[in-house]
């Protein structure tokens, strides 16, 4: 994935309690420590560091014990988070909408975190798309007549985002197999006002789950970009 210069922060938060059913708490807290400490990192890395108040409260978390720790972080994650992903013991994947906020930059790169629920213990890379993502252009053959129902006047009009997981150091390009980790997600726009694309995700073929519960349509609101006169 393609990041560019400029990443925008849409990181607005409140901290209302989480429901009991949004947490999960059969999971080792040393390992989600480490893999919270990576991602915190890895947001700092593509310009998104937690805000101050958020830092601070992930710092008070450090010194809890384990179940403090399991829950407080996720009540302060999920609230930064777009999806909620699940992948159950037969390694199907189910998806549900988080508590981000949907909002994007026209031009710029906007990032949010994605919860992963790994029941069945997976490995394998969290893939995620949108028929929104496809491409807006074709590679020439040479032809004086290229062909007008490649791409229609209709596809460049609802393929106005780019889509991207950061799967670089520090974090991995694979799923760790733990219980619960968080990921994070870049999303591209080229417009502005309300669009709504359908994200779909999967850890390999044959594992969305049956009734297009692995399909996430989000409304995102794309504020219009700053002109720079030079």
């Amino acid at each position: 994935m393609r990041f560019a210069i400029i990443i925008t922060v849409f990181l607005f938060i409140s901290l209302p309690a989480s429901s009991a059913e949004d947490l999960v708490f059969d999971v080792d807290a040393q390992p989600l420590r480490a893999q919270v400490r990576r991602l915190v990192s890895a947001l700092d890395y593509v310009g998104q560091p937690l805000p101050e108040a958020s830092a601070s409260r992930l710092k008070e978390l450090e010194a809890s014990d384990d179940d403090q720790y399991i829950t407080g972080v996720q009540k302060l994650l999920d609230y930064l988070t777009l999806a909620e992903v699940h992948i159950n013991p037969e390694s199907r994947v189910k998806v549900s909408a988080g508590k981000g906020k949907a909002h994007l930059q026209q031009n710029g790169w906007s990032a949010f975190l994605i919860k992963v629920h790994n029941e069945a213990g997976v490995t394998a890379p969290l893939r995620v798309n949108s028929p929104s993502n496809g491409p807006i252009f074709v590679r020439s053959t040479g032809s004086k007549d290229p062909d007008p129902a490649q791409i229609t006047t209709k596809d460049i009009e609802d393929r106005w985002l780019e889509l991207g997981t950061f799967d670089k150091q520090p974090l991995t390009p694979t799923l760790s197999g733990l219980e619960l980790e968080y990921r994070i997600l870049a999303v591209y726009s080229s417009t502005t006002g309300k669009r709504e694309a359908t994200l779909t995700f999967d850890i390999g073929q044959g594992t969305q789950d049956l009734g297009f519960r692995s399909d996430l349509p989000i409304l995102f609101n794309s504020k219009p970009s700053t002109e720079l006169k030079l």
